[in-house]
């Protein structure tokens, strides 16, 4: 029995391989493509992600099909220099969205000296 849900992220990745094609990845999924064009490659693996996910919506998400490794040596290797890249920019949105969330719900800021650190805080007991 799947989970009922889909990824919480899908990674798509085009790059140039060694072979001299353009290759795309998508993870978790590992639906691949390559092709002589970049534009090419891109919109294959656009649709071929699609139709993937539709398979996976259809069939209520099963797990077997929901996370799968990456089987091309190449791939692994270009995602493995992608992910700290995407994992730091996703860092940084939660950051910046949890902070504006922070500020919305806060009553009190404070600060400490000379106002190089400031805060605010909230607490439903407070309000």
């Amino acid at each position: 029995m799947g989970i009922n849900a889909g990824p919480k992220i899908v990674i798509q990745v085009m790059y140039r391989s060694t072979r001299g094609y353009w290759r795309g990845f998508c993870t978790p999924y590992d639906v691949t493509c390559e092709s002589t064009s970049k534009k090419e490659c891109e919109q294959v693996l656009h649709d071929m992600i699609g139709l993937y996910e539709k398979g996976l919506k259809k069939y209520h998400y099963p797990e077997n099909l929901l996370v799968k490794p990456l089987s091309d040596s190449e791939d692994r290797m270009v995602f493995d220099r992608v992910l700290p890249i995407v994992s730091r920019d996703i860092e940084q949105k939660l950051s910046t969205r949890y902070l504006k969330f922070q500020q919305q719900r806060s009553k009190e800021r404070f600060s400490i000296g000379n106002r190089s650190t400031t805060g605010y805080y909230y607490s439903p007991v407070f309000s």
